[in-house]
Order: structure tokens, then C-alpha cells, then sequence
């Protein structure tokens, strides 16, 4: 074909219409995602179904309304392109109380393209788990981990044959032995995609000649945990599943003898867990060449002897738990909690000349608590004898060789102190719980030495700190006391550090704490406390008021905690061997309001925690002038806009959630922003990663060239022609 072109003009058009034309393409196939995609309302009424037979005590699905878009509702996952709904996830982290309750509805049925269902720590009253969940055509991942499920586990979820990930853990929530069972696990076979598998705590006992054949015929395992089935024995060829990077059979208080040595053809194990059987006596020697084993649990087994030098070999190693009665050499640091110990402490324990920890808490020891004390070395700091069977006088006599000890647990004892009342504890103790000894008559004096002191305490806190003025730290959270915090304790001019959270107070923060400056750490949250007077404490570096049912605006004095406004070391920890980093807690109230401009001058905060308020405007554009945050959570408030470009300057930027706000547009990018959590952007207008949402595409036209009003004016009209056809093909065809 010949092409005859006879003046520059032309070229011109014919070069302006292959833009047009590639511009058409982009747009009718480039950007399929300009526009926001509902959900479909099928689904919607589905999941309002599975809804009305839900007891939401705590209002989590509060979201789930008709007139909301069913892919913003809490824990759904819509796709993109499609508006299909892929995921519920309702699962909820262990102390959270916001359990759901009531039954599962099969109008869930109706989600075909659903493949994530994640239920965990739910209370579903003891029902069996419905056999119309083996019916999710799609379903690559679920998890029913302590859901409340009871019964059998329906073989119909053999049916499942995309299925992924598998957890059915054994629900404590009943005290019932095990509640979840299973009459075989011949359907286990069909899930041949299957990668992960928990059946912790489930009763497998009817499955016990043919358990192995089983997870042999699944080729991708990785994971595998059956801890707490009673195994009888390992056959040989189960050592053929070389996927397994993760295996516990713990605790089938069956297997015994030496540990099979067929664990050294998995050669991408990384954790094997063998703890609560009875191998023994030696760990075998082939053990020290799972080269590769970053973690290796043995506990509660019958192994003694010396640990063998071999055990250098494991250089991927973590942590090693192993049997008490494994002799390690001349340790510095000795845990033994929960072990099943029982007898005394001996005198051998003070052939350990550098040990300055030890920990036996939760054992069955008895014994003179004196004796054991004698017995010490020197060296010793930190010690935890607490939940035993001590017993006996102690005097201060026997605490004449501890002048290092920082820390003493020593609760849950039948022990006597009997000391003079001029009696001074060693020099150095920071921390001391005594719960459960006989320290009376009266009211110990020795206290006014000590740095700090924990009991276990209920009713008012006594209007008496004057008499002890060189309290350093005060800890009494989690006790059952009421009334307000008294004055006198603004009488201790060298507190750093001061905890009263979960402890039912109320009232207003006395002024008088406005002297403690040296205040490094504040926590009052889960009270019913009014901080009016905190801003004086320009010391502070922590301060949690979280749980407080406080209101009005966030008081714009905050910006006269200087030591908050720029970069300090770490320091050492508000309690023994724990660490800090200034951060500023103030979720779960009722502040409203914008966030005060002074705020964002505290540049040496670490930690901001705003959710759960009533905030609204926009987010700052100056909080990237904070540039140590780690942790940002905005979360649960009323804030609208553009997410600010500065948060790309947040080099140090761990954590970030601005979910369920009313902000909108692009998410900055940065290498930092895209890195981070996709469900801490969710429930608000933003698109871009890492949302899986496009942002929309603006096209711009391209200046022309300057030319000669004829040539221009030709030229521009032909442009605009071959544009506006363009954009009618892309949006219409």
C-alpha cells in the first residue's frame, strides 16, 4: 500500500490521530478500574442473613447496614474488578472483647466467588461446625481456630479441593475435654492443595491406624500440627514428606524411646516440636544434625544426662526447650517454669557461681524458703520463686550474701518475714511481690526504702506516700481498687514512673502530681479518670489515658511535654529488663475536634495512638516533621481529605492505620507507604498500593507546536477531533 502525502499539515493530522488512537486504547483497556465497583446486591442480602442470626454484643458489624456498600462493611474483601465478595474476616485476636456469637447462616452459600472465611476466637455456643462449609466451591483459606465449634468435624469438607490453609483448633471456652472430634480423616485425601493443616486438641483417637496415610497423600504440607493426638508410633515413610517445614506432635504422652532419626530427610524443617511424650533416655545423636531446625521443643520427655557438645551443630538454632533434668554448664541464666518440678533447692545450685537468674515459678518445690535463699550465689539478681510449696521463717539474715538481687517473685508461698523493724532489704532491690506471705502485724517499714513494691491490692489507696519519698516506681494496675487517686502521691518528688491501669479509679488526676517532674511514664488507661493537670509534666515520655471516656478537644498544651519533642535514647525499662519509647496513647475516648497543630511538634514521638475518637478535619500536612514514628494508628474517627504527602518522609514508619475515615484520593507513593498493611487504608475512598484499587487516570492533552495560525488552528482542531473520538470509543464501545 502506498501512502501519498502531500503537505506537513497532513503529517501532522496523521501522527495526532495514532495518539487519538492509542489514547483509546489506554483508556478502554488500561484503566478498567477508573470507576468504583458496589457490591452485588445478592451478596449483600446474603451477609445480611448471616448477620440477623448473629448476637454482636459488642457491635463489630455496627457497618453492616443497608444503605452502606456491602465491600466497606468491617472484615469483607470485595473484588475489585468484579464487586464479588472474596473474603470475611471476623476472626478476632485473643483478649478482644468482641466475640461473635449465635449460628452461622447457609445464606453464606450464596458468596460463590468466597475464598477466605476466617471465624477464630468466636463463641458459637457449642454447635458442630455446618457441613455447608464444604460446599465453597473456591475456599482457599479457613480457620475456625477456638470458635466454639463442638462435635464432629463433617467429612464434607473433603470437598474443598482448592483449599489452602485448614485450622480447626480445640475451643477451651467449655472445659469439656475435647469437644471437637473426628470419626476418620480419609476425606483429608481430597484436599490435595492443602499447605497447612491444624488440628490441635482435636480428638483424632477413632483415626489412629490410618492418620499417617493420610497426610501422605497430601504432596504440598508444610505445616503440620497434631499435638495432643495420642500417635502411636512414626511409620518410616512419613519421612517422605520433605515439604513439611513445621511439624508439633506434641504431647501424644504415647511415643517413647530415642527420637527417630528419619527426621534428618526433612530437610526444610525448621520447627519440630516432640515435647509431652516419653522419648529418653539420651537425645539421640543424629538430633544435633537437623541442621537446619530453628526450633527444637523437648520438653516434658524423659531424657537425662549431659547435652552433648554436638549441639554447637545446630547453627540455625532460636530457642532450645529442653527437659529439666538436662544439666546445662555453668549457666548465667536458668528457666524452669511450669516444669512439674517437685523436691527442694539444694546446695548444688551455688556451684553456679555467675548465674544472676533463676526461675522456677509454677513448680511443685517445698522447703525451707530460707534454706533455698542460703543456698544462692552471690551473683544472683533476678529471682522467681513464685506458685510453690515454700515454707518457714524468713529472717534478714538470709539476705545478707543477695546485695545484687534487683528483682524478687516469692508469691503463692507459705512464708514467714519476721524482720527487726529498722530492717533494711538489700540495697539494690527495685521490685518485690510478696502476695500471700505474713508480713503483719503492721505495716511494713522497710518499704520506704525500696524503689518500688507490687501487692495485690482492693479498696481506696491510702493518703499516706509522704512517708515514702523515695519511690522511684509505683505499679498497681489490675487491682480492685476505687475512689481517687490521693494527693499525697504528688509528694514523691523522684517518681519516674507511675501505673494504675485497670484498677476502677475515678475522678479527677490531682494537681498536686504536677510535682512529680521526673514523671518519665504515665499509664491510667482503662479507668474513669480526668487528666487536667498533665501538661505541667514536661518530663513525661509515655503517657497511655486510653479506655477513659474522656471528651472534648485534645488539649493543644501537649506541646509543653518537651522530653516528647525530640529524639531520646532508649531508656531502661519501667520494670527490670523492659525497655521504652516515647508514645502517646489516647484511643477509645470520646475526643472530637481537630488534631491541634502543637501535636505534631512532638517529633521525638515513637508511638501515636488516636483511634477509636471522634476526630474529624484533615490529618495534619506537617506530621511528617515527625520523623521518629514507628507506629501511627488514626484509625475509627471522622477524618476527611487527602492523606498528606509528608507521611512519605516517615523513614522509620512500621505501622500505619487510617482505616474507617472518610478520606479519599491517591495514596502518597513512597517506598515506605506501599510496604505497609493494605487493611490499615480500608474503609475510606483511597486507591492506589497498596490497594489493590487503580487510582483514576487524567489525561492531559499535549500542548501543539507553534506554527502558523493556519497550520495551528487546523492542526488543533484535528487533534480535538481525534481526542473526543477517542474518548467516545473508550467509554461507549
Amino acid at each position: 500500500m502506498m501512502v501519498v502525502i502531500g503537505r506537513p499539515c497532513t503529517i501532522l493530522f496523521f501522527i495526532v490521530f495514532l495518539i487519538a488512537i492509542i489514547l483509546t486504547v489506554h483508556v478502554r483497556f488500561g484503566n478498567t478500574k477508573t470507576t468504583d465497583i458496589l457490591c452485588i446486591k445478592s451478596e449483600k442480602q446474603a451477609l445480611l442473613s448471616f448477620k440477623k442470626d448473629l448476637v454482636d454484643e459488642s457491635n463489630t458489624l455496627l457497618s453492616w447496614t443497608v444503605e452502606e456498600d456491602c465491600c466497606k462493611w468491617y472484615g469483607i474483601l470485595c473484588d475489585n474488578s468484579t464487586g464479588y465478595v472474596t473474603q470475611i474476616n471476623l476472626g478476632r485476636s485473643i483478649g478482644e472483647n468482641s466475640e461473635l456469637k449465635g449460628k452461622l447462616n447457609p445464606s453464606l452459600l450464596n458468596l460463590k466467588h468466597l475464598i477466605h472465611l476466617n471465624l477464630r476466637n468466636n463463641d458459637f455456643g457449642g454447635t458442630q461446625i455446618p457441613s455447608f462449609i464444604g460446599s465453597f466451591a473456591n475456599l482457599r483459606y479457613l480457620n475456625l481456630r477456638s470458635a466454639g465449634f463442638s462435635g464432629l468435624i463433617p467429612y464434607q469438607l473433603g470437598n474443598l479441593s482448592t483449599l489452602r490453609h485448614l485450622i480447626v483448633k480445640e475451643s477451651y471456652i467449655y472445659d469439656r475435654g475435647f469437644n471437637l472430634y473426628a470419626d476418620n480423616l480419609h476425606w483429608l485425601s481430597s484436599l490435595s492443595e492443602l499447605e497447612y493443616l491444624d488440628m490441635h486438641r482435636v480428638n483424632l483417637s477413632k483415626a489412629s491406624d490410618h492418620w499417617s496415610l493420610m497426610i501422605n497423600m497430601l504432596p504440598n504440607l508444610k505445616e503440620l500440627d497434631f499435638s495432643y493426638f495420642s500417635i502411636l508410633f512414626i511409620p518410616e515413610w512419613f519421612f517422605n514428606l520433605t515439604s513439611l517445614v513445621s511439624l508439633n506432635i506434641g504431647f501424644s504422652d504415647i511415643l517413647e524411646g530415642p527420637i527417630p532419626c528419619g527426621f534428618r530427610y526433612l530437610t526444610v524443617l525448621e520447627h519440630l516440636s516432640l515435647s509431652g511424650n516419653h522419648f529418653g533416655p539420651v537425645i539421640s545423636s543424629c538430633v544435633y544434625s537437623f541442621s537446619g531446625l530453628k526450633l527444637l521443643a523437648l520438653r516434658f520427655n524423659n531424657f537425662e544426662g549431659v547435652i552433648s557438645s554436638a549441639i554447637g551443630n545446630l547453627t540455625s538454632m532460636r530457642p532450645l526447650k529442653a527437659c529439666p533434668k538436662l544439666p546445662f554448664e555453668k549457666p548465667n541464666v536458668i528457666v524452669l517454669k511450669r516444669e512439674f518440678l517437685f523436691g527442694k533447692i539444694t546446695y548444688q545450685i551455688g556451684e553456679f557461681e555467675k548465674l544472676n537468674e533463676l526461675d522456677v515459678f509454677g513448680n511443685q518445690l517445698n522447703g525451707s524458703f530460707a534454706e533455698s535463699l542460703h543456698f544462692l550465689p552471690t551473683s544472683m539478681e533476678y529471682l522467681d520463686f513464685s506458685s510453690n510449696f515454700f515454707g518457714g521463717v524468713v529472717s534478714e539474715v538470709h539476705f545478707a550474701n543477695l546485695s545484687k538481687l534487683l528483682v524478687l517473685f516469692a508469691s503463692e508461698n507459705s512464708v514467714v518475714l519476721r524482720v527487726s523493724p529498722d530492717w533494711v532489704p538489700p540495697p539494690n532491690l527495685i521490685e518485690i511481690d510478696l502476695k500471700s506471705w505474713s508480713l503483719g502485724p503492721h505495716f511494713p517499714k522497710w518499704l520506704k526504702s525500696l524503689k518500688n513494691y507490687r501487692k495485690s491490692l482492693s479498696g481506696k489507696i491510702p493518703d499516706c506516700w509522704i512517708n515514702w519519698p523515695m519511690l522511684r516506681f509505683v505499679k498497681l494496675s489490675n487491682n480492685n481498687l476505687t475512689g481517687e487517686i490521693p494527693c499525697s502521691i504528688g509528694s514523691l518528688h523522684g517518681l519516674e514512673s507511675l501505673h494504675l491501669r485497670n484498677t476502677s479509679l475515678s475522678g479527677e488526676i490531682p494537681i498536686s502530681l504536677q510535682s512529680c517532674t521526673k514523671l518519665v511514664t504515665i499509664d491510667f488507661g482503662l479507668n474513669q479518670l480526668i487528666p487536667l493537670e498533665l501538661c505541667r509534666l514536661t518530663s513525661l515520655q509515655i503517657m497511655d489515658i486510653s479506655h477513659n471516656n474522656l471528651s472534648g478537644s485534645i488539649p493543644v498544651c501537649f506541646n509543653n511535654f518537651k522530653a516528647m519533642a525530640s529524639k531520646q535514647e532508649t531508656g531502661v525499662g519501667i520494670f527490670y529488663s523492659k525497655m521504652y519509647s516515647p508514645s502517646l496513647d489516647l484511643s477509645s475516648n470520646n475526643f472530637f475536634g481537630e488534631i491541634p497543630q502543637q501535636l505534631t511538634t512532638l517529633m521525638g514521638l515513637q508511638s501515636l495512638n488516636l483511634s477509636g475518637n471522634q476526630l474529624n478535619g484533615s490529618i495534619p500536612g506537617d506530621i511528617g516533621n515527625m520523623m521518629w514514628m514507628e507506629s501511627l494508628d488514626l484509625s475509627r474517627n471522622q477524618f476527611s481529605g487527602k492523606i498528606p504527602s509528608s507521611l512519605r518522609s516517615l523513614s522509620f514508619l512500621a505501622h500505619l492505620n487510617l482505616s474507617y475515615n472518610k478520606l479519599f484520593g491517591a495514596i502518597p507513593l513512597s517506598t515506605q507507604l506501599q510496604s505497609l498493611d493494605a487493611s490499615g487504608f480500608t474503609g475510606n475512598e483511597l486507591c492506589g498500593p497498596p490497594l489493590t484499587k487503580a487510582c483514576r487516570v487524567v489525561v492531559n492533552e499535549p500542548r501543539p507546536s507553534i506554527r502558523s495560525s493556519g497550520e495551528k488552528n487546523e492542526l488543533l482542531d484535528w487533534f480535538h477531533w481525534g481526542i473526543a473520538a477517542g474518548f467516545t470509543v473508550g467509554f461507549w464501545v
